[in-house]
């Protein structure tokens, strides 16, 4: 029930978002490992925003450690599952806004105290 809530309150979040146009928009999910917790919950995210209208297509799953190997990206937003990919997306020179989730409350403020970032709008999460 509490998962369902967080998911809800997520995707409240992600359409507040411009809904996309005919130009791509992309959302990129980091996952911090391959394991069948994180699939899950990036494939929770995939079908949730498929059903507000987001094309799959427009959505890349990777893991913290792909990141690096990436190149360069420029979604709409990305969405870090859990504290390995927060620290990495933290360290990222970015200006897309990053989403945190599947992280207590103290792993978040320690992933904002040793990147030198704040909280806000362009840097957030959804706690545990």
């Amino acid at each position: 029930m509490l998962a369902r809530l967080r998911l809800l309150l997520l995707t409240f979040w992600l359409g507040c978002l411009a809904a996309p146009t005919v130009q791509a928009v992309t959302v990129v999910i980091v996952s911090s490992e391959r394991s069948p917790a994180y699939a899950q919950a990036a494939e929770t995210l995939v079908r949730e925003l498929e059903r507000t209208g987001w094309s799959r297509h427009d959505m890349l799953q990777l893991t913290a450690a792909e990141l690096a190997g990436a190149g360069v990206l420029t979604p709409k937003l990305f969405v870090a599952l859990g504290v390995q990919a927060a620290n990495a997306l933290a360290l990222a020179p970015l200006n897309t806004p990053v989403l945190c989730a599947l992280l207590p409350r103290n792993s978040f403020e320690r992933v904002l105290r040793s990147s030198g970032r704040r909280a806000s709008s362009q840097f957030s999460a959804l706690y545990l």
